[in-house]
């Protein structure tokens, strides 16, 4: 799977690059959001994200806003 990226836009104010769901603040270089949800919830778990979620997420500073929706968390503790 290669990159995916769209073309810059802007986000709640600020200019961004969308890079596999992953958007950066072009000015800051900064991670603003994360965008991992699973557009089709009705496909089995092998198609689904799972695993751990590292608290290391915890290091994004600018991180506003964070969609893992219709994946498979669903016992494994989201960091505050």
């Amino acid at each position: 799977m290669g990159l995916k990226i769209l073309t810059t836009g802007s986000r709640h104010g600020q200019t961004i690059t969308v890079v596999n769901g992953i958007y950066c603040d072009n000015v800051t270089g900064a991670v603003v959001a994360i965008d991992l949800h699973n557009p089709d919830q009705l496909r089995s778990m092998q198609s689904k994200l799972s695993g751990e979620i590292r608290p290391s997420l915890m290091k994004l500073k600018s991180l506003r806003s964070l969609d893992l929706s219709f994946n498979a968390f669903k016992a494994i503790p989201i960091p505050k």
